[in-house]
């Protein structure tokens, strides 16, 4: 189900619209630049891609779990 939602929201372009509000906000408030961070393997690192954010080489994120 959950794919299937996310098509129907890919294909309506709302991911797209809300990005671009958040975007349109953003720079209203002077804010210089985003920092987002998806996991590769997930479809939403292509949709970050096809507008317009970069995957950063140098960047590194940690995360430790307890059991």
């Amino acid at each position: 189900m959950m794919n299937s939602l996310a098509f129907q929201w890919e294909a309506s372009c709302i991911g797209t619209d809300f990005l671009q509000a958040v975007e349109q906000y953003a720079k209203s408030k002077q804010v210089t630049h985003i920092f987002l961070q998806t996991e590769r393997t997930v479809p939403a690192f292509n949709f970050y891609i096809k507008n317009g954010f970069i995957e950063l080489k140098d960047h590194i994120s940690l995360y430790k779990e307890f059991n």
